[in-house]
C-alpha cells in the first residue's frame, strides 16, 4: 500500500492508523523475516507508537479491548473522524486497519455496529463526506475457528467484503463511472483494480474510462468496464485464492464408480422433479411425467481452495495429498421434457460425506431456461415453455 499509493499523494495530508494487535506485528512489521517496518515516519500522522505503547503496557483493570475506560476501536475510529474533519476541503489520504477486536473473536464484530453506524451518520450529516471517497473493506473473510474447515468457510475466507462511497455530486457529474462501478460488482476483480481506481481518484482522472492493463502496472481501474470473461490469471489472482468454478470432467465424486454416477443422476432427477412438482403442479402437470437428463456438466472449485491452501509452500501443498471428509460439487444439468417443451437447465449443489457415504442436496435446485425467464410466475412460464419449441421451428 505504501510503495504503491502514498508517494503519489505528495502535497496531501496522510495518516496511517494500523492496529497491530501485538507490538511485534503490523502490516509492515509482520512477519519480521520479510517486513522490517520503516526507517523514517512514512506519513504525516503515524500512530504505531501509540498502538505499541498500549500493547506493551495495557490497562489490566479494563481488559484487552479498552484503553482509558473507552473501547480501543472507538478511539481508533475517532482518529479517522478527526482526520476527515480537519482536512474536509483539503487533499488527504488516510488508512486505518482495525484488528484486535475481531481477529481472534469474529463474533465481536457486532460490538462495532452502533459505533460504526454513528460514525457514518455523523460524517455524512455534517457534510464531511461531501468531498471524500470512503472505502470500507476487509483483508479477508471469516476464517476463524472451525468454519475455516468447511466448504462455506473456504469460500468465505477468500470473499472479502468491499464497499465504496462517493458523494452525490460525483455521481451526478460522472454517471458513466458509477455505471461502470455497478457493472463491475458482478465481475471478477482484485485489489489491483481497487488500487488503479484509487490512483485515478488521486490524479483526478475522471474522463471516459476504457482502462487497459499495462505491462508495468497490474489491474484495471474499477472506473472502467471489466470483461465478464475475465479469469483469475488475467486478474492476477493466485490459484489458491481463485474462486472461479472449473469444469471438472474428472470430478472426484462423479468419477468414483459407475454405481456412484447412477446415484448422482438419480439424486439430481429426484430433487428436480420435487422442485417441479412444488412449483408447477397446478399449471402444467404434464411436465412432471416426462423429465429426463440430457447433459451434465460438473463445476467445482480447484483443489487448493477445497483443501484450504493459504500459502503455496511445501507444508501447505502437502494438504493436497489428504482426503476431504466432505466434498461439494455443483452440477449444471440440462433437462429435456417432451417435444412440445423447451429444454430447461438447473444448477444443483451436491454434498458428499465420505465417512458416511451420504449424498445430499441441502439447497433446492435453481431452475432456469434460456427462452423463458419468468420462472417465479408458474402460469406464465408454463405457457412460454410449452410454446418455445414451436417458436424455434418457425
Amino acid at each position: 500500500m505504501y510503495n504503491f499509493l502514498v508517494p503519489t499523494t505528495k502535497g496531501c495530508a496522510t495518516m496511517m492508523n494500523d492496529d497491530p494487535m501485538h507490538f511485534t506485528r503490523g502490516l509492515f512489521h509482520y512477519p519480521w523475516t520479510e517486513t522490517l517496518g520503516f526507517k523514517v515516519k512514512p506519513t504525516d500522522y503515524y500512530f504505531r507508537p501509540w498502538h505499541v505503547f498500549h500493547r506493551r503496557w495495557p490497562h489490566k483493570d479494563v481488559g484487552q479491548f479498552c484503553f482509558h475506560n473507552r473501547p480501543y476501536f472507538q478511539q481508533q475510529l475517532d482518529l479517522v473522524e478527526r482526520m476527515i474533519e480537519r482536512f474536509t476541503n483539503k487533499c488527504h489520504f488516510s488508512f486505518s486497519f482495525f484488528t484486535d477486536l475481531t481477529h481472534d473473536f469474529p463474533h465481536n464484530a457486532e460490538l462495532m455496529d452502533d459505533t460504526l453506524a454513528d460514525f457514518l451518520n455523523r460524517t455524512f450529516s455534517s457534510g464531511y463526506l461531501n468531498n471524500t471517497v470512503l472505502l470500507l473493506m476487509g483483508d479477508h473473510g471469516n476464517r476463524i475457528s472451525t468454519i475455516q474447515y468447511t466448504y462455506v468457510g473456504r469460500i468465505e475466507e477468500r470473499a472479502t467484503f468491499f464497499s465504496v462511497y462517493f458523494p452525490q455530486w460525483f455521481k451526478d457529474k460522472y454517471p458513466h463511472l458509477i455505471k461502470n462501478l455497478q457493472i463491475n460488482k458482478y465481475r471478477l476483480t482484485s485489489n489491483y483494480d481497487v488500487h488503479r481506481m484509487l490512483k485515478d481518484i488521486i490524479n483526478g482522472k475522471f474522463n471516459d474510462k476504457n482502462d487497459v492493463e499495462s505491462p508495468d502496472q497490474k489491474g484495471i481501474s474499477l472506473f472502467s468496464p471489466i470483461s465478464p470473461n475475465r479469469n483469475c490469471s488475467q486478474a492476477h489472482i493466485p490459484e489458491n485464492h481463485c474462486l472461479c468454478m472449473i469444469n471438472s470432467n474428472s470430478s472426484t465424486i462423479y468419477s468414483y464408480s459407475k454405481k456412484m454416477t447412477e446415484r448422482i443422476k438419480s439424486t439430481i432427477l429426484w430433487h428436480t422433479k420435487k422442485k417441479l412438482h412444488k412449483d408447477l403442479k397446478r399449471h402444467c402437470s404434464d411436465v412432471l411425467r416426462n423429465v429426463y437428463i440430457k447433459n451434465v456438466t460438473t463445476l467445482t472449485t480447484n483443489q487448493m481452495i477445497q483443501h484450504g491452501v493459504r500459502y503455496p509452500t511445501g507444508e501447505y501443498l502437502d494438504r493436497l495429498k489428504t482426503f476431504l471428509v466432505g466434498e461439494i460439487e455443483y452440477y449444471d444439468v440440462v433437462f429435456g421434457v417432451s417435444e412440445n417443451w423447451a429444454d430447461f437447465s438447473a444448477l444443483i449443489r451436491l454434498q458428499y460425506d465420505r465417512h458416511r457415504k451420504l449424498l445430499t442436496v441441502n439447497v433446492p435446485p435453481l431452475l432456469l431456461t434460456n427462452s423463458c425467464s419468468m420462472w417465479r410466475k408458474p402460469s406464465v412460464f408454463c405457457a412460454c415453455a410449452s410454446m418455445a419449441n414451436f417458436d424455434r421451428l418457425d
